[in-house]
């Protein structure tokens, strides 16, 4: 898993430092202030790294970074600045370290495999793709589909009913509690279309409610062995189009798969996400890292850890809730 990484002029980051969590890592903060980059990086090297050990799928990482990242070109990833310039990444994986770094007019970055043994990642993304996954992959494949990299592995990664080996049973426990709660199982038919299948039949995806399909795409994960206790998991915004009454149980999935050994990568604007999150880490004895992200005038986007909501500083999303809190009151005096 990841332990670290080193940015020096990167997107918004002029200079970034992080120590991850071996849990639950916990991005926070205004919009715009690299949450995505973060765990998009770390997912391109990772993805990168597990390729570069099969001949027939190795991949340059430059490749890698701008499928993942859709810059017009490889150097727009380096700081906006008058001239040229360069950036430095440095992650380091278990006790290995990776460095690289290029231009703002680079088209290649030359790195030499240095991780084994490693798992491939997995980026969910804000926006659901499994609702729309008809063709998808071949509309990508062919350049008809104007998407990131991420929304084509995570279609291949959702394969439904075909288990890659003996599930262990807490993954068990969450796909019998996932199933509960979404009232069925997950099937795709061969056109790739998913379905939700009870008792009364299958309905398409594109008809149920996006919450109800993001609990279908964690069990299809589960179910599948694509998301096990070895993996590392990146979900971009996990609250998106969720009822808050499933904020619990989502938070519960990634709490349990990170007590069991994975390491997940969360970027979130919800108070009731990064609470959830808390209390379900104290309850399966997870690890919880938080990082508040701001940024500044002089120095880019800065991160400030934490390891409790109570002090990430600066906190956009306890600011808003306390402003909603005292408007309420007021109202509720004058009235």
């Amino acid at each position: 898993m990841f332990e670290n990484l080193s940015l020096r002029n990167f997107t918004a980051f002029k200079a970034l430092d992080l120590d991850f969590g071996k849990g639950v890592n916990v991005y926070a903060g205004a919009n715009g202030t690299g949450k995505t980059h973060i765990m998009k990086l770390l997912y391109a090297l990772q993805k990168q790294q597990y390729h570069s050990r099969d001949p027939q799928r190795v991949e340059s990482l430059d490749r890698t970074l701008v499928s993942v990242f859709c810059p017009d070109s490889l150097g727009r990833l380096v700081t906006r600045r008058v001239g040229s310039g360069a950036c430095t990444v440095s992650a380091k994986w278990s006790d290995k370290r990776l460095a690289l770094s290029f231009g703002s007019r680079a088209r290649t970055v030359a790195v030499s495999p240095t991780w084994q043994s490693i798992p491939l990642p997995l980026f969910l993304p804000a926006t659901d793709i499994l609702g729309h996954s008809v063709r998808f992959i071949e509309a990508y494949e062919h350049g008809w589909a104007d998407f990131d990299v991420t929304y084509r592995d995570l279609l291949l990664a959702c394969t439904p009913g075909v288990s890659r080996g003996p599930i262990p049973e807490p993954q068990n426990r969450l796909l019998r509690s996932l199933r509960r709660h979404m009232t069925g199982t997950v099937s795709r038919s061969e056109a790739g279309r998913f379905y939700l299948k009870d008792g009364d039949g299958q309905l398409e995806f594109p008809l149920i409610a996006e919450g109800w399909r993001k609990l279908g795409m964690l069990w299809t994960l589960i179910r599948s062995g694509a998301l096990t206790q070895s993996s590392v998991l990146f979900w971009d915004e996990p609250e998106a189009n969720l009822n808050p009454g499933l904020v619990a149980l989502v938070a519960e999935v990634i709490c349990r798969m990170a007590a069991g050994g994975a390491q997940v990568h969360v970027a979130t604007h919800s108070y009731a996400m990064i609470r959830e999150l808390e209390f379900q880490a104290t309850d399966h004895g997870a690890d919880l890292s938080l990082f508040a992200l701001e940024r500044t005038a002089s120095d880019g986007v800065v991160a400030r850890p934490a390891r409790r909501f109570a002090e990430l500083t600066p906190n956009p999303i306890l600011d808003a809730h306390e402003r909603i809190y005292e408007r309420t009151i007021r109202d509720a005096l004058s009235g």
